[in-house]
């Protein structure tokens, strides 16, 4: 069992938020406010799991590019449809530009599901050449440490694919609400010098996958992403090894 870094902080679009806020999708308008919100109480880095890839009201966007250029790091998702259109390898949905050139970095959000559907590893890069984006964690830790991470350097392939040492409970990682960040209700210092992971996680949104936990559970994509980003910061990976076939004569 990994232990949890205490520099990852969760913010949820929970069920909660969608209460209290409204329906989704909601006005960029909140979205620049809460990353606002996050950098004044000092976050170290906003990994921001919200794909924009529409312009909306041109005043709303431009406010949620001027918040990602406040000066906390924000990196936000780019996602890859796999087969694409047309016997294309892959389609790409790409962040607004002005959101993109605002941003500190944008890094792909793919998953790689196994033979039985179950989440056990991730693709730290997605796609070929120009396309090629890494992982939003690893991002986030290159950013934090400075170098590729101990997943990184352990992965697979030429999409350096790294096993997940996940947490037995997914619900184990610091968590607060939207709602409650929005609107000031959370103190400082619980956000100070904290990798910021923001998505969603309300029961009706759809971004939950299954995962080789205890309980033979689920996790939504902020939790499974935190779950990567742990492994990277307390430097726990799984290595892969050859099976060993043993034959009795």
């Amino acid at each position: 069992q990994p232990t949890i870094s205490d520099d990852i902080l969760i913010v949820t679009i929970d069920d909660q938020s969608l209460k209290e806020i409204g329906r989704w999708p909601w006005s960029r308008k909140l979205h620049s406010e809460l990353i606002s919100q996050l950098h004044q109480s000092g976050a170290k880095v906003i990994a921001y799991d919200v794909l924009f890839p529409d312009p909306s009201n041109p005043a709303e966007d431009a406010a949620l590019a001027a918040a990602m250029r406040l000066g906390t790091p924000v990196i936000i998702p780019q996602a890859f449809s796999v087969p694409g259109l047309n016997g294309a390898a892959y389609d790409i949905v790409s962040p607004l530009p002005e959101l993109a050139q605002s941003a500190h970095a944008v890094g792909h959000v793919s998953l790689t599901y196994d033979s039985d559907g179950v989440v056990l590893q991730v693709p730290l890069r997605f796609g070929d050449g120009q396309d090629a984006k890494l992982h939003m964690m690893e991002e986030v830790y290159r950013l934090d440490k400075g170098a590729p991470s101990r997943l990184w350097q352990r992965g697979s392939g030429v999409d350096h694919e790294a096993l997940i040492p996940y947490q037995p409970d997914v619900g184990g990682f610091a968590t607060i609400s939207f709602v409650n960040v929005l609107r000031g209700e959370v103190p400082s210092a619980m956000i100070k010098n904290k990798l910021v992971l923001v998505g969603a996680a309300a029961s009706g949104m759809g971004d939950i996958h299954p995962t080789p936990t205890g309980q033979g559970g689920t996790a939504f994509g902020v939790e499974l992403m935190a779950n990567v980003l742990n492994a990277m910061e307390t430097g726990q990976s799984i290595r892969r090894v050859k099976p060993l076939v043993v034959a009795l004569t």
